[in-house]
């Protein structure tokens, strides 16, 4: 089966996606006091335990110890447009990169949390530590290709946004999985990132930026329900561009709050996007 394929293949590659490569930012909740240990040049002076140095006669750092155990909450479109795909749907390039970052997720015994979402909140699954609740999630994914066949438009994140924020979420790592960067109200982007570590996946077809396939000769621009013959390369121009803009524009907002961003598309190598990205913390 398919399925368990891919589950052997992920879980050998992730044992050290996360590891040592993304901290928490809730220092004093998510990090915890071990031992002491001698000064050495690249050591914080404010880390200086001046009352054991004091006894000692030796300079002491106090040496922490970062707590692993977070709730991971997955936000994932299931909606119409992620249906669209020239070689493959944008659906089947979520579906992987939540299996990555799910299974490095339970690797390092955190607690999963996911939310469906499309116009409006479809599903909720409780946090929990469990291998069978990761996949209880992944046939979530495979069950709701079919059911966003009958749904219509695109998706609305602030309906997943608020619902987080109505619930006051903190000291969690959220994902949100989505190939929505319009009409996403701030307000909830920004207080949301005061307490929590996010990360917005923006998961796109190639065929989408670039309007870009030898065989394709129409394409729907959504925005204003145009039809776009791509051999007429003023439309086109005009599509790429105010599609690039406003990416831009998404982008700075994202990184003005403190979020971190990653774009990936059906020709992305998934595995390593997500290693480098994290590598970089």
């Amino acid at each position: 089966m398919q399925i368990k394929l891919i589950d052997l293949k992920t879980f050998k590659k992730v044992a050290g996606l996360f590891v040592g490569n993304y901290k928490t930012k809730f220092h004093g909740s998510g990090i915890e006091f071990k031992d002491l240990k001698e000064y050495s040049f690249w050591d914080e002076i404010r880390s200086i335990d001046w009352l054991s140095s004091a006894k000692t006669g030796k300079m002491l750092t106090k040496k922490y110890e970062e707590e692993r155990e977070i709730t991971a909450i997955f936000g994932l479109d299931i909606w119409e447009n992620m249906l669209f795909g020239i070689d493959k749907p944008k659906i089947d390039t979520l579906l992987e990169t939540f299996l990555i970052l799910g299974f490095s997720s339970l690797k390092n015994n955190d607690k999963i949390w996911a939310y469906f979402f499309g116009n409006k909140i479809v599903k909720k699954m409780p946090e929990r530590k469990w291998k069978d609740n990761l996949w209880h999630i992944i046939w979530k994914i495979i069950e709701n290709k079919e059911l966003a066949k009958n749904t219509n438009g695109n998706s609305n994140v602030n309906v997943l946004l608020e619902e987080l924020f109505k619930k006051r979420t903190k000291n969690s790592f959220i994902f949100i999985l989505s190939d929505e960067f319009e009409n996403i109200n701030e307000k909830y982007v920004k207080i949301l990132a005061t307490k929590n570590n996010f990360v917005y996946i923006n998961i796109f077809d190639e065929f989408e930026n670039t309007l870009w396939k030898n065989w394709v000769y129409n394409f729907v621009w959504w925005n204003d329900k145009n039809l776009v013959n791509i051999k007429d390369w003023k439309r086109k121009t005009a599509y790429i561009n105010q599609r690039k803009e406003n990416l831009e524009k998404f982008k700075k907002m994202i990184f003005a709050s403190s979020w971190k961003y990653l774009e990936l598309t059906d020709k992305t190598n998934i595995y390593k996007e997500l290693f480098m990205f994290f590598k970089k913390g």
